[in-house]
Protein backbone atom coordinates (compact mmCIF):
# COMPACT_ATOMS: atom_id res chain seq x y z
CA UNK A 1 0.00 0.00 0.00
CA UNK A 2 1.58 3.40 -1.20
CA UNK A 3 2.13 5.95 1.44
CA UNK A 4 0.24 9.21 1.68
CA UNK A 5 2.42 12.45 1.12
CA UNK A 6 1.29 14.96 3.92
CA UNK A 7 1.91 18.49 2.83
CA UNK A 8 2.39 21.38 5.97
CA UNK A 9 1.77 25.15 4.87
CA UNK A 10 4.13 27.51 6.95
CA UNK A 11 2.31 29.95 8.82
CA UNK A 12 4.35 33.04 9.52
CA UNK A 13 4.24 34.66 12.31
CA UNK A 14 2.80 38.53 12.13
CA UNK A 15 5.30 40.77 13.49
CA UNK A 16 2.86 42.93 14.45
CA UNK A 17 -1.00 43.72 14.41
CA UNK A 18 -1.70 45.97 11.13
CA UNK A 19 -2.30 49.69 12.61
CA UNK A 20 -5.43 51.22 10.91
CA UNK A 21 -3.14 53.21 8.64
CA UNK A 22 -2.36 50.53 6.78
CA UNK A 23 -5.19 49.38 4.37
CA UNK A 24 -3.30 46.59 2.38
CA UNK A 25 -0.02 45.20 1.65
CA UNK A 26 1.39 43.23 -1.06
CA UNK A 27 2.87 40.30 -0.98
CA UNK A 28 -0.07 40.11 2.37
CA UNK A 29 1.20 39.92 5.36
CA UNK A 30 2.36 35.78 6.33
CA UNK A 31 1.42 35.08 2.76
CA UNK A 32 3.77 32.14 0.86
CA UNK A 33 4.05 32.68 -2.74
CA UNK A 34 6.57 30.73 -5.35
CA UNK A 35 9.44 33.28 -6.44
CA UNK A 36 8.13 33.00 -9.80
CA UNK A 37 4.57 34.75 -8.67
CA UNK A 38 6.76 37.12 -6.66
CA UNK A 39 8.66 38.53 -10.14
CA UNK A 40 5.25 38.48 -12.17
CA UNK A 41 3.91 41.10 -9.34
CA UNK A 42 6.69 43.23 -11.29
CA UNK A 43 5.07 43.04 -14.48
CA UNK A 44 3.71 46.52 -15.89
CA UNK A 45 0.21 47.14 -15.95
CA UNK A 46 -1.13 49.85 -18.42
CA UNK A 47 -3.42 52.00 -16.96
CA UNK A 48 -5.52 54.72 -18.72
CA UNK A 49 -4.53 57.61 -16.94
CA UNK A 50 -1.25 59.53 -15.73
CA UNK A 51 -0.12 57.56 -12.79
CA UNK A 52 3.53 56.93 -12.45
CA UNK A 53 3.50 53.61 -14.29
CA UNK A 54 6.79 52.68 -13.67
CA UNK A 55 7.05 53.34 -10.25
CA UNK A 56 4.11 52.12 -8.67
CA UNK A 57 2.85 49.22 -11.54
CA UNK A 58 6.36 47.71 -11.88
CA UNK A 59 6.52 47.14 -8.26
CA UNK A 60 6.42 44.28 -5.97
CA UNK A 61 6.23 45.30 -2.65
CA UNK A 62 3.44 47.95 -2.03
CA UNK A 63 1.11 49.41 1.13
CA UNK A 64 -2.08 51.19 0.38
CA UNK A 65 -2.11 53.90 3.35
CA UNK A 66 -4.64 56.13 4.54
CA UNK A 67 -3.99 59.59 4.63
CA UNK A 68 -2.96 61.06 7.80
CA UNK A 69 -4.41 64.40 8.14
CA UNK A 70 -2.07 67.02 9.67
CA UNK A 71 -2.03 70.58 8.82
CA UNK A 72 1.72 70.83 6.44
CA UNK A 73 0.90 67.42 5.11
CA UNK A 74 0.75 67.74 1.05
CA UNK A 75 -0.77 64.19 -0.62
CA UNK A 76 -1.12 65.97 -4.10
CA UNK A 77 2.37 65.20 -4.80
CA UNK A 78 3.87 61.96 -4.72
CA UNK A 79 7.21 63.48 -4.74
CA UNK A 80 6.86 65.17 -1.51
CA UNK A 81 4.95 61.57 -0.04
CA UNK A 82 8.12 59.81 -0.99
CA UNK A 83 10.62 61.93 0.83
CA UNK A 84 8.73 61.24 3.94
CA UNK A 85 8.66 57.12 3.55
CA UNK A 86 11.42 54.59 4.16
CA UNK A 87 11.00 51.38 2.61
CA UNK A 88 13.12 48.31 3.78
CA UNK A 89 13.30 45.02 2.49
CA UNK A 90 15.81 42.15 4.93
CA UNK A 91 16.84 45.82 6.40
CA UNK A 92 18.17 47.18 2.80
CA UNK A 93 16.63 50.40 1.43
CA UNK A 94 14.15 49.57 -1.46
CA UNK A 95 16.14 51.75 -4.66
CA UNK A 96 13.01 52.60 -6.00
CA UNK A 97 9.77 53.81 -4.39
CA UNK A 98 6.90 55.47 -6.11
CA UNK A 99 3.42 56.46 -4.57
CA UNK A 100 0.63 57.80 -5.95
CA UNK A 101 -2.82 58.32 -4.90
CA UNK A 102 -5.45 55.43 -5.22
CA UNK A 103 -8.90 57.46 -5.49
CA UNK A 104 -9.43 61.20 -6.74
CA UNK A 105 -11.37 61.78 -3.51
CA UNK A 106 -10.65 64.95 -2.52
CA UNK A 107 -9.20 66.40 1.26
CA UNK A 108 -9.42 69.50 1.93
CA UNK A 109 -9.16 70.65 5.43
CA UNK A 110 -9.69 74.91 5.80
CA UNK A 111 -9.42 77.05 9.34
CA UNK A 112 -12.63 79.51 9.56
CA UNK A 113 -10.69 82.21 7.31
CA UNK A 114 -10.96 79.78 4.35
CA UNK A 115 -7.01 79.46 4.35
CA UNK A 116 -6.40 75.67 3.46
CA UNK A 117 -4.70 73.83 6.17
CA UNK A 118 -3.97 70.83 4.76
CA UNK A 119 -5.02 69.55 1.27
CA UNK A 120 -4.77 65.69 -0.70
CA UNK A 121 -6.13 62.92 -2.19
CA UNK A 122 -7.65 59.67 -0.55
CA UNK A 123 -5.43 56.52 0.24
CA UNK A 124 -1.88 56.25 -1.17
CA UNK A 125 -0.24 53.20 -3.01
CA UNK A 126 3.43 53.36 -1.58
CA UNK A 127 5.76 50.65 -3.51
CA UNK A 128 9.31 49.05 -4.47
CA UNK A 129 10.50 46.91 -6.57
CA UNK A 130 13.45 44.53 -5.37
CA UNK A 131 15.48 41.09 -6.51
CA UNK A 132 14.46 38.62 -4.16
CA UNK A 133 15.75 35.24 -3.31
CA UNK A 134 13.24 31.94 -2.00
CA UNK A 135 12.95 32.21 1.26
CA UNK A 136 11.91 34.51 4.14
CA UNK A 137 11.33 38.22 4.01
CA UNK A 138 10.57 41.09 6.18
CA UNK A 139 9.31 44.27 5.14
CA UNK A 140 9.50 47.64 7.30
CA UNK A 141 7.64 50.57 6.35
CA UNK A 142 7.96 54.10 7.82
CA UNK A 143 6.17 57.71 6.81
CA UNK A 144 7.51 60.56 9.16
CA UNK A 145 4.32 62.82 9.59
CA UNK A 146 4.62 66.53 9.33
CA UNK A 147 4.58 66.71 13.32
CA UNK A 148 7.91 64.57 13.32
CA UNK A 149 5.79 61.39 14.19
CA UNK A 150 6.97 58.35 12.63
CA UNK A 151 4.57 55.82 11.68
CA UNK A 152 5.62 52.54 11.30
CA UNK A 153 4.91 48.85 10.02
CA UNK A 154 6.61 45.23 9.46
CA UNK A 155 5.23 41.95 7.47
CA UNK A 156 7.37 38.88 6.64
CA UNK A 157 6.49 36.92 3.72
CA UNK A 158 7.54 33.88 2.23
CA UNK A 159 8.85 33.34 -0.77
CA UNK A 160 9.36 29.61 -2.43
CA UNK A 161 10.33 27.33 -5.38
Amino acid sequence: MPSAVVTTSTILPTIQARPSFVLETLPRESQVLRLSEFEAIGEPIELVDDWDTVTIYDSQICLKIDNYAQAGDDFTDPVKVVERVTLLVDSKPVDEIGAGGVTLEAIRVVDSDGQILMQGVGPQLVCGKTDLQIGFHEVMFQFRQTSGNLLEYQWKFELTE
